[in-house]
C-alpha cells in the first residue's frame, strides 16, 4: 500500500459511518410508535375493511414499521424532521414494502 491509500482508506470508513448512524433502541420504538397508527389512519381512511382485512393491515403497518427502522438512518430521520426527504428514503420504503408482503404472504 502506498501513503495515499493508507491515508484514504480512513477517510472513506469515516465519512460513511458519519452518515449511516444507525437508530437507537429508544429512536426505534418513538418511530414504531408513531408510525404504526398513521400507517392505519392511512390507509383506513378511503374504505370500509372488514375485520379480518384490519388486521391484515394492523399486521403491514407493524411490519414496515419494524423493517424501516432497521433500514433508515438516524441522519436521514433528522432530514425528513427538517421537511427535507432524503434521496435514500424511496427506495428504503420500497424495501420495506416488499420485505413485508413477501413476509405476510407466507
Amino acid at each position: 500500500m502506498n501513503k495515499f491509500s493508507t491515508l484514504l482508506i480512513p477517510l472513506i470508513i469515516v465519512s460513511v459511518s458519519t452518515f449511516a448512524t444507525p437508530l437507537t433502541a429508544q429512536e426505534k420504538l418513538e418511530f414504531q410508535k408513531s408510525s404504526v397508527p398513521s400507517c392505519i389512519a392511512k390507509n383506513n381512511a378511503s374504505r370500509d375493511l372488514t375485520t379480518l382485512q384490519k388486521e391484515g393491515l394492523n399486521n403491514y403497518c407493524i411490519c414496515h414499521s419494524v423493517v424501516m427502522t432497521s433500514l433508515v438512518t438516524r441522519e436521514e430521520m433528522m432530514s425528513l424532521g427538517k421537511g427535507k426527504l432524503p434521496t435514500t428514503f424511496q427506495g428504503k420504503v420500497s424495501e420495506a414494502q416488499k420485505q413485508c408482503i413477501k413476509a405476510l404472504s407466507n
